[in-house]
């Protein structure tokens, strides 16, 4: 177990509460405090990184206390005072890796939070309710067409039986259309 400081990089997409997707990047910078601790309460398996695991939990800790608080702010108060975020952050990766001031026995996670940062943060959408591309049609979107447009395209109506040459006794749902495009991937 290393006893350097680590050093976590966020990058935490988030939805303010005016539904706008805002992405906030940040890092935090952590150390063992307690050996003892630290060595019975995580996992350091890894044989070539052992602090992998610890960090991607640390990670995912950071990335839900900033998206919790994110949740509860207008974005122009995250992109202008990144204080509430970083004071969140904070305060709930101490309880995690210090653990809480209300029980004395409580060392948390042996870990000392030595840094807590938000280096930016910007408006990645318009707004979250905005469909995914996926579901635009192929006019309205500007990427190159999934690799299977290209055959349904050259289909011709005729190239299958009509729908009424199926008995409906023996096929209840009807058959499929060849003249629109199979499911995006």
């Amino acid at each position: 177990m290393p006893g350097a400081i680590q050093t976590i990089l966020i990058n935490a997409y988030c939805i303010c509460k005016e539904l706008q997707g805002v992405l906030v990047q940040g890092y935090v910078q952590w150390i063992i405090d307690d050996f003892a601790t630290a060595y019975r309460k995580l996992d350091f398996s890894d044989g070539e990184d052992p602090m992998r695991l610890v960090n991607v939990q640390l990670r995912e800790q950071a990335e839900a206390a900033i998206k919790d608080k994110v949740s509860t702010m207008a974005v122009r108060d995250v992109l202008s005072d990144k204080q509430p975020i970083i004071e969140e952050l904070t305060a709930r990766l101490r309880t995690v890796a210090e653990g809480s001031d209300d029980a004395r026995n409580d060392r948390g996670l042996g870990l000392n939070i030595v840094t807590v940062q938000i280096k930016e943060a910007v408006v990645s959408s318009n707004t979250a309710t905005k469909p995914p591309a996926s579901t635009a049609t192929p006019s309205s979107n500007s990427a190159a067409p999934p690799a299977n447009t290209t055959s349904s395209a050259s289909r011709t109506p005729t190239a299958a039986p009509p729908p009424t040459s199926r008995p409906n006794s023996s096929n209840p749902s009807p058959p499929s259309s060849t003249t629109s495009p199979p499911p995006p991937n």
